[in-house]
């Protein structure tokens, strides 16, 4: 007998989350987790509604991807 159970997420879950490629560095991270600063830079770039797509559809910036870790990794 198969014991798998499926996950269930929200859909507000759904919509929270949100994939970037920082210079070929590809992310995934709550929109909560980025929001953290109000009126901070990065705050504004995922508020802004005519982003930048790559070809499969991440958020793309033309940044450092490493740095973009580290401050991940801070508001975390």
């Amino acid at each position: 007998a198969s014991t798998s159970k499926k996950r269930k997420y929200s859909q507000d879950v759904h919509e929270d989350l949100l994939h970037f490629n920082f210079g070929g560095h590809l992310f995934s991270c709550l929109y909560s987790t980025l929001s953290v600063v109000a009126g901070s830079r990065l705050a504004t770039i995922i508020n802004f509604r005519n982003r930048l797509l790559d070809m499969e559809g991440n958020i793309f910036l033309d940044r450092d991807g490493k740095a973009f870790e580290e401050i991940l990794k801070v508001l975390r």
